[in-house]
C-alpha cells in the first residue's frame, strides 16, 4: 500500500507539474487555477487513502 501511494503520489505530481508548464504558457496570473488544481488533487487522495 505504502508503494501503491508513492506511485500514485509521482503520477499526481508529474501531471500537476504538466499542467502548471502549460498554465504558465497560456495564462500569466494563473495562481487561482493552480490553487484549485492542488486542492482536488489533496482532496482525491485524502479521498482514496483515508
Amino acid at each position: 500500500m505504502s508503494y501503491l501511494y508513492k506511485k500514485s503520489e509521482l503520477i499526481m505530481l508529474i501531471i500537476t507539474m504538466k499542467v502548471l508548464k502549460i498554465d504558465k504558457l497560456q495564462l500569466n496570473s494563473s495562481y487561482i487555477k493552480r490553487g484549485t488544481l492542488f486542492a482536488f488533487y489533496f482532496f482525491f487522495l485524502k479521498k482514496l487513502y483515508v
